[in-house]
């Protein structure tokens, strides 16, 4: 109800009426209502108006909404922390390393691979998994990598043979602490090369997706570089297989 305190001056004839009549008491021209005072309407500041329009876009959910998302985040940091700790721990069957005076008795892979390959008839040679480790051992030597100053090092590599499936590991420092990286790989030798098809692959103990491992294969490139020699040798044989703790080789006649 209209404050009768208050008045309205009819624009058509000027007289002055009550705050609540709707028409003039002089001539009956409907009045002006948005002249009477504290009848104006008030314009909604920058601030109400920002908040009112994100209350409609972003509705609140209440207690819900804020539980599902520390929810997330809560699971997204398990995942994260489970994935770190998997990363970080040791893998099933690490070779012991061996001593200096142990590595005097390594096979002569290499030269074994040459003498193999003067047979005038197709000839198997057998590598067993610790002759291999042991000439890695011996022939791949531990150095700084460049990576993050000389922070990361690497230590050595190793093998593990399974049927049809070679794992092979590096062992680097990061900071002092250990690393390990592995990528497993099913052999074959097609058109006088070597091809390492990739099966997959981990770090620590945290698998790695073939498809990834494509991507982050680089990390071995320094051993291949290392065991080139050997490498361009078993490119001549015609057989390459892969068994539990041993590697067969066959040898190609040398053309006469």
């Amino acid at each position: 109800m209209a404050d009768k305190t208050k008045t309205i001056n009819c624009k058509q004839c000027g007289y002055v009426n009550e705050g609540e009549r709707v028409y003039c008491h002089n001539c009956g021209t409907k009045l002006d209502r948005t002249l009477l005072p504290g009848d104006e309407k008030k314009e909604e500041s920058l601030e109400k108006k920002q908040k009112r329009i994100r209350k409609l876009v972003m509705p609140s959910r209440g207690f819900f909404a804020g539980f599902g998302k520390m929810l997330v985040t809560t699971l997204l940091w398990a995942v994260l922390t489970a994935a770190l700790i998997q990363i970080a721990r040791k893998p099933d069957n690490v070779p012991v390393k061996l001593k200096s005076e142990e590595l005097l008795d390594v096979r002569p892979i290499a030269i074994d691979l040459e003498d193999t390959m003067q047979s005038p008839v197709p000839k198997r040679v057998s590598l067993t998994e610790k002759e291999i480790n042991t000439y890695l051992q011996y022939t791949v030597k531990s150095k700084a990598t460049g990576l993050v100053g000389d922070e990361v090092k690497f230590i050595r590599a190793f093998v593990n043979l399974d049927e049809s499936v070679i794992r092979i590991t590096t062992e680097q420092t990061l900071f002092d602490y250990p690393v390990f990286g592995s990528a497993y790989y099913k052999l074959a030798i097609k058109d006088k090369k070597v091809v390492a098809t990739n099966v997959g692959g981990n770090f620590g103990r945290m698998p790695v997706h073939p498809k990834i491992m494509m991507y982050i294969d680089t990390v071995f490139q320094m051993l291949w570089d290392a065991l080139s020699r050997e490498k361009k040798l078993v490119d001549q044989f015609q057989s390459v297989d892969v068994h539990k703790d041993r590697v067969d080789l066959v040898s190609k006649p040398p053309a006469s």
